[in-house]
């Protein structure tokens, strides 16, 4: 499930008339709408009491666009400090909603999700880990299941410790299997076992997990794609880059959603810019950054939308101005691309303080290779 349905910017409350304060209403992706009661919400399915035909529908999260709640003042509320960019003060007061007993029961779930969510976005690691682990134990069956564990895994690594959210990423998988997932849901979190892996330089072991999601059937193409990404990391980082540039390149032209579709542009763009890096290619270089502004821009993530490969995009783009600075002889243009290089540092630095893109050996990496492709540049 793609939980931007869900975002808080699109849970807006019913507020025009009084005498529809309590109907809920659930915008479907191919425009109509339905009005009524949400009777239960879980990972696959919301079922909403409906007002048109007075019938229960079942509605898969694939086919719905927006969601709206009734009765919901203040957990608004709290959704707006989070959008309003108070993250903490938002986190704690959707905790507190949903530790008491005026909060709807079926928006405890979403306000544990988002509390975790932009507590992760402030920095705070171990409590956003914690926040994770603890919606799942109490909804083990809730509708953002699957970003949930997403969210730990991000927390994970970004706090450099992949190899503890293995145990935990596997406590909540029994624990939702035990809470009656179905097996071909939970098969799919393969691919974050799959990304702990990698982030532990462990390539072959990660291509495995991944290459199992990508051969399974009966899940969204999107999941398809989010394993073949991995696949294609993994042959990246092997050496394989031919390999890895047929995958990214297949997946360009679809629709797979913001954060698998940055991921196939920051590989072609990383790919790209070592080809440039070696040739002493300045026109090459901007093609790169092309590739990596496509993540920045074109596909940067919608509200709830994980934000690992809007990260990199921050940080290539960030990289690969300057590889440009360092190549271009005029002063102005030298002196621009080295602004922009900084600004994107500074936003990445502002909006995810705990990024492993941003971490200083990765920047120093980077800067390294880039200055010595800038004094073969000059001597030749």
């Amino acid at each position: 499930m793609n939980t931007i349905r869900l975002f808080p910017l699109l849970l807006t409350l019913a507020v025009a008339a009084p005498a529809f304060a309590q109907q809920d209403m659930v915008r479907l992706r191919n425009g109509n709408t339905d009005t009524g009661t949400i009777e239960s919400e879980d990972y696959q399915v919301l079922s909403l009491k409906s007002t048109k035909d007075k019938k229960t529908n079942r509605i898969a999260w694939d086919d719905i666009a927006e969601v709206t709640y009734g009765n919901a003042n203040d957990y608004t509320a709290a959704v707006k400090m989070i959008n309003g960019g108070n993250l903490q003060g938002g986190a704690a007061k959707l905790n507190q909603l949903a530790a008491g007993e005026k909060l709807r029961k079926d928006l405890k779930p979403h306000a544990l999700f988002y509390a975790a969510s932009a507590t992760q976005r402030s920095g705070n690691l171990k409590d956003a880990a914690t926040g994770y682990i603890e919606l799942v134990k109490a909804f083990p069956k809730n509708p953002h299941l699957r970003q949930a564990a997403k969210g730990l895994v991000d927390c994970r690594i970004a706090g450099g410790d992949a190899a503890a959210g293995t145990g935990e990423l596997d406590a909540m998988v029994a624990a939702a299997k035990a809470a009656g997932v179905d097996d071909l849901f939970l098969g799919t979190f393969e691919v974050f076992h799959g990304r702990l892996l990698e982030a532990q330089k462990k390539m072959v072991e990660a291509k495995v997990k991944f290459e199992q999601v990508a051969a399974l059937r009966g899940i969204a193409a999107s999941l398809t794609a989010e394993a073949k990404l991995g696949v294609a990391r993994c042959s990246q980082a092997e050496g394989q880059s031919p390999k890895a540039l047929e995958i990214y390149k297949a997946m360009i032209d679809q629709d797979l959603g913001n954060e698998v579709m940055a991921g196939a542009w920051n590989g072609m763009g990383e790919i790209t810019r070592d080809e440039a890096a070696k040739a002493k290619n300045a026109e090459k270089m901007l093609d790169a950054l092309y590739m990596y502004l496509r993540g920045v821009v074109q596909y940067a993530p919608a509200p709830g939308e994980g934000t690992g490969e809007y990260e990199r995009a921050l940080a290539g783009s960030a990289a690969t101005f300057k590889a440009l600075s360092d190549l271009e002889p005029d002063a102005a243009k030298k002196k621009v691309w080295s602004d922009r290089s900084r600004e994107r540092l500074n936003q990445l630095k502002k909006e995810f303080p705990n990024s492993p893109h941003r971490s200083e050996e990765h920047t120093s990496e980077l800067q390294s290779q880039f200055r010595i492709s800038y004094a073969v540049f000059c001597l030749k």
